[in-house]
């Protein structure tokens, strides 16, 4: 079977996410939906023999997709060809009654779009997480502000509400006593402390 490459995919996804949406990760969501049927209609009183489900499970990642390309030029069916590569594989004809083939498409597609949001969930959590161990470990570093990518006012690492505010007396950082009279200063907020100087 011909796979062409997926440019963003090589590039920028994880070997998780590509793997959820590749080609074999379908072939092998899609047994486990037919599983799931399966375990349900022998639950609800369906003829299922003992050993079918078991048989079926022992051979879910078996998956040659140049076996259900074959397949499928003969059948001319894509869910066809996979429904009869994992009957031959199990040795039963037991998956897919009851079911067309867009309940058996369209739920799988839910689920790799579920799964990919858990992990994209999850990766953000840990990045979240590591930010906020870098603010801790840095938050007394003052840092030159960027706005409209040039420097802007101090600001410290990781943190916001660098608004200034302006106010007419104050004690400047290192000084005996406040400004004169009449001086404008420029009081900032920068992290937890304020940062004043004259304008």
């Amino acid at each position: 079977m011909v796979e062409i490459p997926n440019v963003l995919a090589a590039r920028y996804a994880s070997p998780s996410m590509v793997d959820i949406w590749s080609p074999r990760g379908k072939v092998v969501q899609e047994r486990h939906l037919w599983l799931a049927v399966l375990r349900a209609q022998a639950d609800l009183g369906l003829d299922v023999p003992a050993d079918v489900i078991a048989a079926y499970e022992a051979v879910v990642d078996d998956v040659d997709l140049d076996s259900i390309a074959a397949r499928e030029r003969v059948t001319r069916h894509d869910v066809k060809a996979r429904i009869e590569e994992f009957n031959a594989l199990a040795g039963h004809e037991h998956v897919h009654k009851g079911m067309t083939s867009r309940d058996l498409t369209e739920n799988v597609e839910q689920l790799q779009v579920r799964r990919a949001l858990e992990h994209v969930r999850d990766r953000c959590v840990a990045a979240l997480a590591r930010l906020a161990r870098l603010a801790t470990e840095h938050s007394d570093l003052v840092i030159a502000g960027r706005s409209h990518n040039v420097a802007a006012q101090a600001t410290t690492a990781l943190t916001s509400d660098p608004t200034p505010s302006t106010s007419t007396s104050t004690t400047l950082p290192g000084s005996t006593g406040p400004t004169p009279a009449g001086v404008p200063v420029r009081t900032m907020s920068v992290g937890s402390r304020v940062m004043t100087c004259e304008m």
